[in-house]
């Protein structure tokens, strides 16, 4: 019987105990818009991959892992990102966005860093052009 209550309580712990819970998320609702073209012809980048990696501020105990969303761009280079506000337990402190292609493991030449300060009261944000050379 003692074992048996000693592997309840230890799966009780395990399953109330968890580590950063990433699947509770808040957006702003700002939504930014931008192109990607590439540095050599100077067309629009089709299909090309767009990653916001969200920073967050410690959690007292250990630093927060950042976590990443990706987008993707339409015919014309364009891409809508959404803003991550918090995940179940932290903050976003910064963002940083940049396109990248999986295939050639290359990414663009420029990023955009942006804070939260700049996005609370907006609505669509306009974003700078993001260069992709090869």
């Amino acid at each position: 019987m003692r074992k048996i209550t000693i592997l309840i309580f230890i799966a009780f712990i395990t399953n109330t105990c968890s580590f950063e819970d990433y699947d509770t998320r808040t957006y702003y609702d700002a939504v930014g818009v931008g192109y990607v073209y590439y540095g050599d012809t100077h067309k629009p980048a089709q299909n090309m991959k767009v990653i916001v990696w969200c920073d967050f501020r410690s959690n007292g105990y250990a630093t927060v892992r950042p976590v990443t969303e990706e987008f993707f761009t339409d015919s014309q280079g364009c891409y809508h990102v959404k803003f991550l506000k918090r995940t179940q337990r932290e903050n976003v402190i910064q963002y940083s966005i940049w396109a990248g292609d999986s295939l050639s493991g290359k990414s663009t030449a420029n990023s955009i860093s942006l804070l939260p300060e700049e996005i609370k009261n907006i609505n669509i944000i306009y974003l700078d052009t993001l260069i992709f050379n090869f």
